[in-house]
């Protein structure tokens, strides 16, 4: 008669390997699919690049606002909910979230598509970069965020 102790671990040992298969069959119908374990993607067209840059727009007023109460930029755009937006859009052309840094004088804010980078790794490929350089001390304009594209 097997001991209570060994038991448990006999359980436990089922349970593991049980949720590692689980998640290999869960990898292996991504792959199967031509799936990418990243964000989705949306479609890519013109009129969806524009929406996605107009959100962009939104997002780059709310973080110069940001800027100018509190002297840098937010660590993350969450930050920037509730008193600046409401809820930060999602980019709709291209992988479905943004990717923000801070830079040392400004932001950059990216939207893009996947593409298979060295060694066969999903990465973001940016088609559209919204960036600011603000000036060190104080600028006689007013500065904005530009968008750059490569198309």
């Amino acid at each position: 008669m097997a001991r209570p102790a060994s038991n448990v671990k006999l359980i436990l040992l089922c349970v593991f390997a049980a949720s590692m298969v689980a998640a290999l069959v869960w990898v292996v119908s991504v792959w199967a699919r031509g799936g990418s374990m990243h964000a989705p993607e949306h479609p890519w067209t013109a009129e969806r690049q524009t929406e996605t840059i107009a959100r962009g727009d939104r997002i780059g007023v709310a973080l110069m606002l940001w800027h100018e109460s509190h002297g840098s930029f937010p660590e993350s755009l969450n930050d920037l909910v509730p008193v600046f937006l409401d809820e930060v859009p999602h980019p709709v052309a291209g992988v479905t979230r943004w990717y923000y840094e801070r830079t040392p004088r400004g932001f950059r804010l990216t939207f893009g598509t996947h593409t298979l980078g060295g060694g066969g790794v999903n990465s973001l490929y940016p088609v559209s970069v919204l960036s600011i350089d603000i000036p060190l001390g104080r600028p006689a304009e007013p500065v904005s965020p530009t968008w750059h594209h490569d198309s």
